[in-house]
């Protein structure tokens, strides 16, 4: 990883930035009854607030849109995606109706969004940012999918709350292989940055630890009865949601549970899913296209205008990387330890543009 030198200012400018982080918990609540909610949470579980109560029909999934001032949520009930403001969670409008009980959402490694199907056909299906559908991802149907994730070759796996299976598609969306993982009730599927594979099982509150092949590590924790919602930080450790009482817990590298995030006295119901991002920071200047210009080419940043600052966020709207530049400067290297596809943003005085990249790892 490239080491990077930092002046005082831009240290404080981090501190400000932390101060500003959420997260943002998906309130299943009463399941197909309600009151659903999405909650806003400071990062340190603190001033606990509702975010978005309208227009939500058991809300699955959580998605910020990079770039835009835009959050998705996905309704199992109303068989829609919702989009609503990022800054305030007004309503905007529906971002794709017709799905048969849409669960978990993902961006892929192509930067188009991913979109599970609990019933119907449980095809994966396929949109720009913009909400346009680009048809099914997979040929073959997945029942009660709810847990989706790539690994390093690009190969989707997807998991089937009712047989408690894993299913490998290839990158065009042909079924290759099926993996027996005795789970039960798999609700999240996530491939940790070590390239472990984590399974939540909702029935049996177990966490189940798989390598990179699928082969079993055992289970590092026990006894978190309705496990739903996960999310790993920049430093790895997990926050994992317990639908049982509501709670939301932070587990370090250890599996040991250092903080409950989310207190059983808190308003949320049934967590099912667990955002963090820090969305108004990066969404408080206007953007305008004809100011800053500039090129990547494989790393290099080419910049023509009076460019001063650069951010980089993954997929999912995680600051990864951020610096100050020399408004004199020409280029600039993106860091090694950015890797598939990231979201550059850079400012000048006028506003900042974006542009998506796939960085090789």
């Amino acid at each position: 990883m490239k080491c990077l030198t930092f002046v005082l200012s831009l240290m404080f400018a981090f501190s400000l930035l932390a101060q500003e982080e959420f997260f943002y918990v998906s309130d299943a609540a009463n399941f197909s009854q309600g009151p659903w909610k999405i909650w806003r949470y400071d990062a340190d579980g603190s001033n606990e607030s509702v975010y978005i109560d309208v227009q939500l029909a058991w809300p699955q999934d959580v998605l910020f849109v990079p770039g835009k001032d835009e959050v998705l949520v996905s309704n199992l009930n109303s068989n829609k995606i919702t989009r609503y403001r990022a800054t305030s969670g007004e309503y905007i409008n529906d971002f794709a109706t017709g799905l048969s009980g849409p669960t978990r959402m993902k961006i892929g490694p192509d930067g188009d969004l991913y979109v599970l199907q609990w019933s119907g056909s449980g095809l994966v299906m396929k949109y720009d940012l913009d909400g346009v559908a680009l048809g099914s991802f997979t040929q073959t149907g997945v029942n009660q999918s709810i847990g989706m994730d790539w690994d390093a070759s690009g190969h989707l796996f997807v998991s089937s709350y009712q047989t408690g299976e894993v299913y490998e598609f290839d990158g065009q969306g042909i079924l290759i292989d099926t993996i027996a993982t005795n789970s039960s009730g798999p609700t999240n599927i996530q491939r940790l940055s070590n390239g472990n594979w984590l399974v939540l099982n909702f029935n049996s509150g177990i966490l189940q630890l798989f390598d990179a092949s699928w082969s079993s590590l055992g289970t590092p924790y026990q006894g978190l009865n309705q496990c739903e919602g996960v999310w790993q930080q920049n430093n790895g450790n997990l926050v994992i949601g317990k639908g049982q009482d509501g709670r939301v817990f932070e587990f370090n590298n250890q599996w040991l549970i250092i903080d409950t995030l989310v207190q059983t006295s808190a308003d949320l119901i049934r967590p099912n899913a667990v955002v963090f991002g820090n969305h108004e920071a990066h969404l408080s200047l206007t953007e305008k296209k004809s100011d800053p210009e500039f090129k990547i080419v494989g790393r290099n940043l080419v910049l023509n205008s009076e460019a001063h600052h650069v951010k980089c966020y993954s997929t999912a709207g995680k600051l990864l990387f951020e610096e100050n530049l020399d408004p004199l400067t020409s280029t600039f290297d993106l860091p090694e330890h950015l890797k598939g596809v990231v979201l550059v943003q850079v400012y000048s005085k006028y506003g900042y543009r974006s542009k998506k990249v796939y960085l090789s790892k």
